[in-house]
C-alpha cells in the first residue's frame, strides 16, 4: 500500500520489516497534515491518498492515527459495535440461537410476572442480543501495564476487531523510552502491522529497519530512500 500528499513529492510504500518515519520540521506543515489525516479517520474529504495496486482506498477503513498514546480507548464506540456484531452473528449462526431464545422467553416471563405483581400498567419492547450486550456492559478487558503495552493491546484489538493494519503514531519519542519504541517495532513486525511514525524531531530508533522522509523548514523532501 502506498500514501501520498499532493502538495510533497514524497511516497510512503509500507513494506514488511520497514518502519516509515516521516519527520516534518515545520509546526504549522505539521498540524496541517494532522488535522487532514484526522478528517479522513471521520471519513471526511481530506487531501492524503491510499492506494493498493492502483486502487484508492478509504482511509479510515484501513488507518488509525494516534496523536496522543494517553487517551486510547479499548472500547470506543465502533470497536464495541464491531464486538457486538460479532458476538451476535457467533449467536445467531449457531446451536446458541436455541438457547438465547429459551432465555430470552424466560426473562420475558420473569417481566410479565413482575408487572403483574406490581399492578402498573405499562409496556416494553423486544430484548434483541445488542440491547442484551449493552445491559450488561459487555466490553473488552485491559490485561496490560505500562504505556507500550498498552499500546500494543489496542493495536491488537484494533487490527482483529476492525480490520486496520496502518498505524499512524504522532510525536511517538516524546512519549516513550527508545528501547520501549524498539520492542514495538519488532511487536508490529511479528504481526504484520504497518507503522508511519509522524515526528517533529529526528530520532533514531533502529536505523537497519527505518525509512525516514524529512520535510524541512524550507518544506523540501529528503528522502534517505533515495541518492
Amino acid at each position: 500500500m502506498k500514501l501520498i500528499h499532493p502538495e510533497y513529492t514524497f511516497q510512503i510504500e509500507f513494506q514488511e520489516g520497514i518502519v516509515q518515519r516521516l519527520i516534518v520540521e515545520s509546526p504549522s506543515v505539521m498540524s496541517e497534515l494532522i488535522v487532514d489525516l484526522r478528517k479522513q479517520m471521520e471519513g471526511r474529504e481530506g487531501k492524503w491518498i491510499l492506494s493498493h495496486n492502483g486502487e484508492i482506498l478509504k482511509i479510515h477503513d484501513n488507518c488509525e492515527i494516534i496523536v496522543n498514546i494517553f487517551d486510547l480507548d479499548i472500547n470506543q464506540r465502533n470497536m464495541l459495535n464491531a464486538l457486538y456484531d460479532q458476538m451476535s452473528s457467533e449467536i445467531n449462526d449457531t446451536e446458541l440461537l436455541i438457547d438465547w431464545r429459551e432465555t430470552n422467553s424466560k426473562l420475558e416471563c420473569i417481566l410479565n410476572r413482575a408487572i403483574d405483581s406490581v399492578g402498573y400498567d405499562v409496556t416494553y419492547g423486544e430484548l434483541d442480543l445488542k440491547s442484551f450486550f449493552k445491559a450488561l456492559d459487555l466490553k473488552f478487558r485491559s490485561n496490560e501495564e505500562g504505556y507500550a503495552e498498552f499500546l500494543l493491546e489496542y493495536l491488537q484489538l484494533m487490527s482483529e476487531v476492525l480490520g486496520i493494519n496502518i498505524f499512524i503514531l504522532v510525536n511517538l519519542s516524546s512519549f516513550l523510552e527508545i528501547k520501549e519504541i524498539a520492542y514495538l517495532y519488532e511487536q508490529t513486525f511479528y504481526r504484520k502491522y504497518h507503522l508511519l511514525l509522524l515526528d517533529a524531531q529526528d530520532v533514531c530508533v533502529k536505523k537497519e529497519v527505518e525509512r525516514k522522509i524529512i520535510i524541512d523548514k524550507d518544506y523540501c523532501v529528503i528522502d534517505s530512500s533515495m541518492g
